[in-house]
């Protein structure tokens, strides 16, 4: 896929596009609250989770109306599992239960507050997260250069290599991303070429 190529499927896929972008946000600010000992961290990880949900079923199909469907993440990890199948194979449910309680802690007087903080919490968000990411229905370029894969690999661009926060926070502690970043990595110039090649030298 090349840019302009890319250009076009984002134009089409506007609406996943978009919440892919807000969605990558959330889930950095969970992290950071969930790291720093904030519960807010829990609620908006949830968000952050039903977002990249409605972000995969719009890339599947993108006549789903998406403001019709229910915030409660067991549904609509159902509906992904079933117009995504390598979704089914992650065994995310009894996590999207869990972040649904967590959801409805945005309110003070709901009896699902979490106790802790713990690092399993924080690495069943990223699990999901990850597995989400991994199985979006789009093409590889696009998964670069939209949404989670495109803020986590801003450092790796020779021309301004630094950290952003949001960079930072998704990176930290995060054991999900670690163990799939070599082959990030591995595949980030091999999309910045796809999309900008290098012009043919003179010889």
């Amino acid at each position: 896929m090349n840019l302009f190529e890319l250009k076009a499927y984002c134009e089409v896929n506007s609406k996943a596009i978009l919440l892919l972008r807000t969605a990558t946000s959330d889930y950095a600010g969970a992290r950071c609250l969930m790291i720093n000992g904030l519960g807010a961290g829990f609620s908006l990880g949830a968000q952050a989770i039903e977002k990249f949900l409605k972000a995969s079923l719009l890339l599947a199909d993108p006549s789903i109306k998406v403001r019709n469907l229910s915030h409660n993440l067991l549904e609509l990890l159902t509906k992904s599992e079933c117009h995504i199948s390598e979704i089914a194979e992650l065994d995310l449910r009894p996590m999207a239960q869990r972040f649904e309680r967590y959801y409805q802690t945005r309110y003070p007087d709901n009896p699902n507050q979490p106790q802790g903080m713990d690092t399993i919490e924080l690495n069943e968000l990223d699990r999901f997260v990850i597995g989400i990411y991994t199985c979006l229905p789009c093409p590889r370029n696009v998964r670069f250069r939209t949404g989670l894969y495109a803020d986590i690999t801003f450092s790796l661009n020779k021309n301004s290599p630094y950290m952003t926060h949001i960079e930072r926070w998704i990176k930290e502690r995060n054991t999900s991303l670690a163990a799939i970043w070599p082959d990030i990595e591995a595949q980030y110039p091999l999309v910045m070429q796809e999309l900008y090649p290098q012009p043919l030298q003179n010889v």
